[in-house]
């Protein structure tokens, strides 16, 4: 009756639970990444390292792992050679990166404008919406010229396509490149449109293209002027710590009616509305 019911138990009874060095080797960038999200640095770094074989990317986040002693020792050397390799064997991902270390001299890295320059090209050449950092990287260094040759009509080309693809520091600058014909003949209605986009999003420069919005509606550029729709962009760059529409706002204080302080409060409290639902 004893090993009957045993029996029975054993068939009723699910699957037994697989331990973990009976799974198949993670060997995926993918299944690093999840191995760390489950608080599994170990397991992590050594997936990385089956799949930085393989895969350009995954020696990339190697060299992060390794740079911040996830999962293993820290050896910061090791992750910037890690991270450099991963670049040269075609990682837009760590092209990125490199850009922004030798852009600010930051993570081990020398400043370096030209090289940042250089890796900055390389990660604008990522396939879709990837690209847009590295893209408005080059357009930035091309307007100023810092470590390159400035060329204003190759910035505005290299920002647009930045632009395009939903960077939004990319879009502001495109706005502001619009909106003064600097690399591109002056289209203050496209400004405006290139602000509006930028501000619709949750991106925390929404306030800045807030503010550049709310300034050219306060003076008629691009379009009519419209006080009160002015007034509640320049308040929510405001609120949002703009300190430049808080001068704006100050300084033309005299110019808005109680009637445009009014009206602009229901557009303020609408698109409050609308961002929360976003």
């Amino acid at each position: 009756m004893r090993t009957a019911l045993c029996i029975m138990a054993l068939l009723l009874a699910g699957p037994a639970p697989v331990a973990a060095q009976d799974m198949p080797p993670c060997s995926t960038l993918e299944g690093a990444s999840e191995l760390l999200k489950q608080s599994q640095p170990e397991a992590a770094r050594a997936c990385a390292e089956r799949a930085s074989e393989t895969d350009p990317s995954a020696l990339s986040f190697l060299g992060w792992l390794w740079s911040r002693g996830i999962g293993g020792p820290k050896d910061e050397n090791r992750g910037r050679a890690l991270l450099i390799e991963a670049a040269d064997k075609g990682s837009f991902g760590a092209a990125l990166t490199l850009a922004r270390f030798h852009g600010a001299g930051e993570g081990g890295f020398p400043r370096d404008p030209a090289k940042a320059h250089a890796y900055a090209l390389a990660a604008a050449e990522a396939p879709g919406p990837q690209a847009g950092e590295a893209q408005w990287l080059v357009g930035q260094k091309l307007r100023s010229g810092d470590g390159i040759k400035t060329d204003l009509s190759a910035a505005y080309d290299w920002t647009s396509r930045s632009a395009e693809n939903g960077f939004v520091p990319g879009m502001i600058s495109r706005a502001v490149m619009l909106a003064t014909g600097e690399g591109v003949e002056a289209d203050e209605r496209a400004a405006r449109d290139w602000y509006l986009r930028a501000a619709e999003s949750n991106h925390p420069l929404r306030f800045h293209a807030l503010r550049g919005l709310g300034g050219m509606l306060l003076v008629g550029q691009g379009g009519p002027v419209d006080l009160p729709r002015a007034f509640a962009y320049l308040t929510l760059a405001r609120e949002g710590g703009d300190q430049a529409a808080q001068v704006l706002l100050h300084a033309m204080d005299a110019r808005f009616s109680p009637a445009d302080r009014a009206s602009a409060q229901a557009i303020i409290e609408e698109w409050k509305q609308k961002l929360a639902q976003d």
